[in-house]
């Protein structure tokens, strides 16, 4: 069985953009993992209302995932304003909830098409989102010397 996992944990351990969107798949099925947990305590156990329940998932969720997303996916920057960090990652997060939301709308109450398919599509949509925007706000940016700028002509 561990022969199984070196493969894995050679995709995982790599410094490119392959090792860190195999890391960023895993955090988000941990993420999404949370968010349903929660969702079904909220709906099933505590007889909340589904909206309720759906914000509530969420709001457990994103802390956790922007957590796993500076420990394990992203080169995160620790000498940048985290707070300010958690609070564009919260902005962001919320626009993948409406990006979600929207597939979702379009998809089922506009085509009519199975809600099931199209929770694939808004996951997929999310998901790409989410990447190209936590990748922006999370990781390190390089800062040059004046040696090392490229010529300005």
């Amino acid at each position: 069985m561990g022969k199984r996992f070196d493969s894995l944990r050679r995709a995982a351990s790599g410094s490119g953009l392959l090792a860190q969107l195999f890391r960023f798949g895993v955090v988000g099925v941990v993420a999404a993992v949370i968010d349903w947990g929660v969702l079904a305590i909220c709906v099933r156990v505590l007889k909340m209302d589904s909206i309720v329940s759906n914000l509530a998932a969420f709001l457990v969720a994103v802390p956790c995932n922007y957590w796993m997303s500076t420990k394990f996916v992203f080169d995160f920057d620790r000498n940048r304003n985290s707070a300010r960090l958690f609070a564009v990652f919260l902005a962001f997060a919320f626009l993948g909830l409406g990006i979600n939301e929207l597939t979702m709308w379009v998809g089922d109450k506009r085509l009519g098409l199975d809600p099931l398919i199209v929770k694939v599509a808004g996951i997929v949509l999310s998901a790409v989102f989410n990447f190209i925007t936590r990748k922006l706000i999370l990781e390190k940016r390089e800062k040059h010397t004046d040696e090392e700028r490229p010529a300005e002509r």
